[in-house]
């Protein structure tokens, strides 16, 4: 059993600026942005304390691997007087991030008749973004097993800390005046606080002199995640939107963008008597084009029909391209700089009804095809040619992690539906209130590229393992089976609020061609209020938000046998403030 705390300071630093000018000329009417943001994001030093208790009172108690975690812990016996000290972890980290982004939008309108009137837009942008990020890892290991100098020097300031032979135990760190309350709901109770200005006070006397066996820095561990870089984001589009009088809306349209990016990174590679450790800086560009059409049919007054079809990118997130590697005895970790946009080409049917007593109805029927989706992959692979940077001579097999687009199309296709009223024709306090609420169900299918090893004995003793690359249909990565969202509200005078709830279910966390390890979202449910009230001086508004009212919890939970993999509680939280309007 394990104990652990963690004491973590982080400052967070934002600073945003923006310029927006909007201005007629001859033909056209402008519109102009120029924006900057600047964050900064510092933790000085993050402390961890880690204690192993070598019996938790489960020996002897047959096969635990089925059960539910919740039945589990009930039968772990905590015991302070036998946790002992076993690392001592600390880390710092600074990162950087600036942006600055132009953007220019040109429009006009043509009018040829009264059954033709035509609308041109066109524009472009540039941005500009640099990150930077500072880390650095500290260890004091192996202290359970002896301590080295570290138990000694502690004992040697601490000498009535020596509860249990040489040791070091949890006992010493508990905080009696902390409690941990009802968290979870009491499933899961949490022993033993730790006081973490105690945590403090030691490692302030184990580092002074560290030595190997105590305390040290890991150079390789701090180098390789540093990294720094920018991107460069440009973009031209040209659209229009055709009026064929009243009934029919035709807006075709084209963008063009590319994404440049080039960042420095570290590399790190496992030898004798240590770590290699060396650099590079890789540029890649990314150019597309992503053309859109939208068809719009009126038949009705109270009528609407739209096709729209568009081209979208996701980009892999920067800390996934970042070329970096860390190589041990057995396994790779390796960050795919190669790494390919996910492009989806997407089609909706919308459906829309709407007068004074309906408000608006919708309904839409959507597919997107999904190309180059990016995800975590773990394969096992002794030929690393296709990767020419990492080292060609190792005849093993390795253990290779990384992030990979798979090469298979994923379709995804559902059905959406949105209600938007004010009952605004019922009599007093009725006609106050405002309801909405839309519900989407989506369907999803997925091929997942797969590694199996197969290992054959020969009779000689020896053996030869092969790899074998397949794939599996599943689910499409983080995406949920059903959403539900309603508000319901008032809105009198000056006064508004909404109280509204969230329902999601069914995402899909993890794939994996083993359904024990594949992970899904549990049921989750939130309610959210807003209230605001204008003041009768100086245009000032008073405002409250409250998120998570019930205090929902967040549960991932494994997709064969429904336990809990993982339950984050953050609890509900509250804003209260003033906006003055001028």
């Amino acid at each position: 059993m394990y104990y652990s705390a963690t004491d973590s300071k982080n400052k967070l630093n934002v600073i945003t600026n923006l310029i927006s000018i909007k201005q007629d000329i001859p033909i056209f009417h402008i519109d102009l942005k120029l924006s900057h943001t600047y964050s900064e994001s510092n933790n000085p030093g993050d402390l961890s304390f880690s204690f192993w208790q070598q019996n938790a009172g489960l020996s002897g108690l047959g096969n635990l691997s089925k059960l539910n975690p919740k039945a589990l812990i009930a039968l772990v016996k905590p015991n302070s007087s036998i946790a002992n000290l076993e690392t001592i972890n600390y880390s710092a980290n600074f990162s950087r991030d600036r942006t600055v982004t132009g953007a220019i939008d040109l429009q006009t309108q043509y009018v040829f008749s009264n059954f033709l009137t035509t609308k041109i837009k066109f524009g472009g942008m540039f941005q500009y973004r640099d990150r930077s990020y500072d880390y650095s890892y500290g260890l004091g290991p192996n202290i359970y097993l002896g301590g080295g100098n570290t138990v000694s020097k502690i004992l040697q300031f601490y000498p009535w800390m020596e509860t249990y032979g040489s040791s070091v135990t949890v006992t010493n760190f508990i905080d009696k005046g902390y409690s941990f309350g009802n968290f979870l709901n009491g499933d899961y109770p949490i022993v033993y606080p730790i006081g973490k200005n105690f945590m403090h006070q030691i490692f302030d006397l184990v580092r002074v002199g560290a030595s190997p066996e105590s305390f040290q820095n890991v150079k390789n561990v701090s180098s390789v995640f540093d990294y720094n870089g920018n991107e460069k984001k440009s973009a031209a589009y040209a659209m229009a939107t055709i009026n064929l009088g009243e009934l029919i809306s035709i807006l075709p349209g084209v963008r063009y963008q590319n994404l440049t990016t080039s960042y420095f990174g570290h590399r790190t590679e496992q030898i004798p008597g240590g770590y290699r450790v060396t650099d590079t800086t890789v540029t890649i560009a990314h150019g597309y084009w992503l053309p859109m059409l939208h068809l719009i049919y009126k038949p009705l007054s109270w009528m609407q029909v739209h096709f729209a079809y568009t081209h979208t990118l996701n980009y892999p997130g920067y800390s996934a391209i970042v070329p970096r590697y860390q190589i041990s005895l057995n396994s790779i970790s390796y960050n795919n700089y190669n790494l390919k946009p996910a492009t989806s080409e997407n089609y909706d049917l919308v459906f829309s009804f709407y007068n004074n007593e309906l408000g608006l109805f919708a309904i839409d029927g959507f597919k997107k095809r999904i190309e180059n989706l990016i995800f975590a992959s773990t394969t096992y692979l002794s030929d690393l040619s296709a990767y020419p940077e990492l080292p060609q001579n190792r005849n093993q097999l390795f253990e290779f992690n990384t992030f990979i687009n798979n090469p298979n199309a994923i379709d995804v296709w559902g059905i959406e539906t949105d209600w938007q009223t004010h009952f605004w024709y019922l009599p007093e306090p009725f006609s106050w209130v405002v309801f909405n609420i839309n519900y989407t169900h989506i369907f999803s299918e997925a091929s997942y590229p797969r590694s199996e090893v197969n290992i054959v004995y020969n009779p000689d003793g020896t053996f030869t393992r092969s790899v074998l690359d397949t794939f599996y249909t599943t689910r499409l990565l983080n995406q949920p089976n059903d959403i539900l969202n309603f508000a319901v509200g008032v809105d009198y005078k000056g006064f508004s609020s909404r109280l509204s709830m969230l329902y999601q279910n069914n995402i899909f966390k993890k794939p994996d061609f083993w359904m024990q390890n594949r992970i899904n979202s549990d049921k989750y449910i939130r309610w959210d209020l807003s209230i605001k009230q204008e003041l009768p001086w100086y245009g000032i508004q008073i405002f409250m938000n409250l998120n998570n009212i019930t205090g929902e919890n967040d549960t991932d939970i494994n997709q064969k046998n429904g336990y809990p993999v993982s339950i984050e509680r953050y609890g509900m939280t509250g804003d209260l403030g003033l906006r003055v309007s001028f």
